[in-house]
């Protein structure tokens, strides 16, 4: 499991990096690596998407809960 800390560092880094498209970038990795068999990896990315649109404000990109 990752830590929470690198999960926040890595949607820093990508809200930094992207800007308004970093939720749709992140998902699209996410998807990428499931598609790829890389279940684990699909997971983390979806939560850093998750953590960005919260950080961003960006709600109707956050997962439903």
């Amino acid at each position: 499991m990752v830590p929470e800390a690198d999960l926040d560092a890595y949607a820093r880094g990508f809200l930094a990096r992207f800007g308004d498209r970093a939720v749709a970038y992140a998902r699209d990795h996410a998807e990428q690596l499931r598609a790829a068999g890389d279940h684990q990896g699909h997971d983390v990315w979806h939560r850093v998407a998750d953590l960005i649109a919260r950080e961003h404000g960006d709600h109707h990109h956050a997962k439903a809960a």
